[in-house]
């Protein structure tokens, strides 16, 4: 007989099953049963990791850091680099120039 699950406030995920563990095992009896297809789909994405992989490690790091402090901050949404004179200015670092609104 199934054990009945019930809420508890001190283990609260107790009571949840969203059964991953037999999607995961369907999922790799079919990964299993169609290996032969799926061999061109992982050669390629080895060969593509290993390709970036390599082209990491041949980057030196100080350029490498570069390239990643420039894309976090165009990810950041800062406008660059338009909006450097007024943040500058917001901060006090310097002031804005008269006749022009920061």
């Amino acid at each position: 007989m199934a054990e009945e699950r019930t809420f508890s406030l001190l283990d609260p995920f107790r009571s949840i099953d969203l059964d991953i563990d037999g999607r995961t095992d369907g999922i790799k009896q079919w990964a299993i049963a169609n290996r032969t297809a799926l061999q061109p789909i992982k050669s390629f994405f080895d060969g593509l990791i290993g390709w970036i992989e390599n082209l990491m490690q041949s980057i030196p790091p100080t350029v490498m850091l570069l390239l990643i402090v420039l894309v976090a901050w165009q990810a950041a949404g800062d406008g660059w680099p338009s909006s450097w004179p007024r943040r500058w200015w917001r901060w006090g670092f310097c002031r804005p120039t008269p006749g022009r609104s920061p």
